[in-house]
C-alpha cells in the first residue's frame, strides 16, 4: 500500500505546496479559466476540481505564495508501458474528459499530469519539484504529461507555402524536434522526423515545450496531432516523459517499484 501525503507537503523554491481542499475549488477554477480561457482551450470548471478531490485527493496540489493561490497541479495514476504510446488517441479519452473517474488507477506504476496551471513565475517549477520527489518516494516508474506547443500555429503561418509540403503530423514533429535541439532537450527512441523536405527551423523554441525540456531528464516521447482542442497548438500535444532513475521495475510494490500547462 502506497502512503500518500495529505495537507502541507513543504516549501519548494519559495512556494508552499499542499493538497487542495473543497474551499479552494472556486479559486482554482478561476485560475484555470483565466489562464486557458483566452487561448480558446476548454477549461476545467468547478465540477472537475470537486471530482478530482473525490477521485484522487492526493493528486490535486496547490502552490501558494504570500497567502494566495498561484498554481495547481492535478495528476492521475496509471499502469503505463512505453508500448502504450502507439494507442494514444486524444486527451478526452485518456483522461475521461478530464474527470479521471474511469481512468485513474490508484496503484498504477506511473503518474500522468492531467493539468498544471500557474499565474506566477516559478510556481509551476515548484509543483514539478514535488512531482519528481513523489515519483521517487512512491516508487512509480514514469511521470508524463502532454505539453501544448502554442508557438506552432504562428510557426506554420510564417512558413507560408512551404508548410504545404508536409503533412500536419510531420511538420509538428519537425517543430518539436527543433525546439528540443535548441534547448538541449532529450528525445526518446521512436520519435524521429520522417520527411525528406526540411523547412526552416523555428526562430525561437516553443515557450511551453521548452520549459519541460530544460529539465535534464524530461524528453519528447510522442507527437500527437489531434490530442487536445487548442488553436495556438493546432490541436497538437507533445508527450513529455521522465523515467524514475531509481525504479527498475514497471509496477508499484509497496515502497518501491503522466500533457496541459
Amino acid at each position: 500500500m502506497i502512503k500518500q501525503m495529505i495537507g502541507e507537503i513543504g516549501t519548494f523554491s519559495g512556494f508552499t505546496i499542499r493538497t487542495a481542499t473543497a474551499a479552494d475549488v472556486p479559486a482554482l477554477a478561476a485560475l484555470d479559466r483565466a489562464r486557458f480561457g483566452p487561448s480558446g482551450m476548454e477549461v476545467y470548471g468547478e465540477e472537475h476540481f470537486r471530482c478530482w478531490l473525490e477521485v484522487n485527493p492526493c493528486g490535486l496540489l496547490v502552490a501558494s505564495h504570500a497567502g494566495g493561490i498561484v498554481g495547481y497541479r492535478y495528476s492521475q495514476y496509471l499502469d503505463f508501458d512505453l508500448g502504450d504510446i502507439a494507442g494514444l488517441t486524444c486527451n478526452a479519452a485518456f483522461t475521461d474528459r478530464g474527470f479521471t473517474r474511469r481512468t485513474h488507477q490508484a496503484g498504477g506504476n506511473s503518474i500522468n499530469g492531467v493539468s498544471v496551471c500557474s499565474s506566477m513565475p516559478g510556481a509551476g517549477r515548484a509543483l514539478f519539484e514535488v512531482i519528481f520527489e513523489q515519483l521517487r518516494r512512491e516508487g512509480r516508474r514514469y511521470y508524463f504529461g502532454f505539453a501544448r506547443i502554442p508557438g506552432f500555429a504562428a510557426y506554420r503561418e510564417r512558413l507560408g507555402a512551404a508548410a504545404s509540403q508536409l503533412d500536419h503530423e510531420r511538420l509538428a514533429t519537425w517543430y518539436a524536434l527543433c525546439c528540443a535541439r535548441r534547448v538541449g532537450g532529450l528525445v526518446h527512441d521512436g520519435v524521429a522526423y520522417a520527411g525528406t523536405v526540411r523547412p526552416p527551423e523555428p526562430e525561437v523554441p516553443d515557450p511551453v515545450l521548452s520549459k519541460y525540456l530544460k529539465h535534464p531528464k524530461f524528453g519528447v516521447a510522442a507527437v500527437l496531432p489531434d490530442w487536445i482542442e487548442d488553436p495556438a497548438s493546432l490541436n497538437v500535444g507533445v508527450m513529455v516523459l521522465y523515467e524514475n532513475p531509481n525504479c527498475a521495475g514497471g509496477g508499484v510494490d509497496g515502497a518501491a517499484a503522466s500533457l496541459r500547462t
